[in-house]
């Protein structure tokens, strides 16, 4: 799951290492980055599939699991703290190129690309998990999602289910008496 999903939004932090390392160090750079990455999701599918088992046990049938899954993903999508998460993917650390801090930076790198990008997408992960038969094309929708916002310009966080006069811009103070 990791591998088909994650692998197309990898794109840009790959070539970032790719036109910034050693050409001799390039495997290597690469491998750290890789290795990285994949320790931090390997650390979090462990809570995400106890997520999911708890919700397929403790729910009455297994597509009331599967519509918290999404009910919960669609939240987490709305939130601010997302929006922090997602922007955060997109940072491009100084990387060295010689030595053992060349090493140690790409695997910095890949750690904390990972740890944003769990912390931003990890929730994603629910729906193909309980989606049962339908966990290929669930899955294949989900990763073209992502990576459709992962490509979208940047632009400000949006606050879609808050209407325009209780948002805190557009809230008017009274004068002081």
């Amino acid at each position: 799951m990791l591998l088909a999903m994650m692998s197309p939004l990898l794109a840009d932090p790959l070539r970032l290492l790719w036109l910034r390392s050693l050409a001799r160090k390039r495997a290597q750079t690469l491998a750290l980055f890789l290795g990285g990455y994949a320790l931090v999701w390997l650390a979090a599918g462990l809570p995400l599939h106890l997520f999911g088992l708890a919700l397929l046990t403790f729910s009455p049938s297994p597509w009331l699991a599967f519509a918290v899954a999404c009910g919960t993903a669609w939240l987490w999508q709305a939130s601010p703290p997302r929006r922090h998460c997602l922007q955060a993917c997109h940072h491009q650390p100084q990387l060295p190129a010689f030595g053992w801090p060349a090493a140690a930076a790409a695997l910095r790198y890949g750690l904390s690309s990972g740890g944003w990008c769990v912390a931003s997408c990890g929730v994603w992960m629910l729906p193909p998990l309980l989606a049962g038969p339908g966990h290929l094309p669930m899955m294949a929708t989900v990763g073209l999602w992502l990576l459709l916002e992962r490509r979208r310009p940047d632009s400000a966080p949006t606050t879609p289910f808050i209407p325009k006069p209780l948002r805190p811009a557009a809230r008017k103070r009274l004068p002081a008496i």
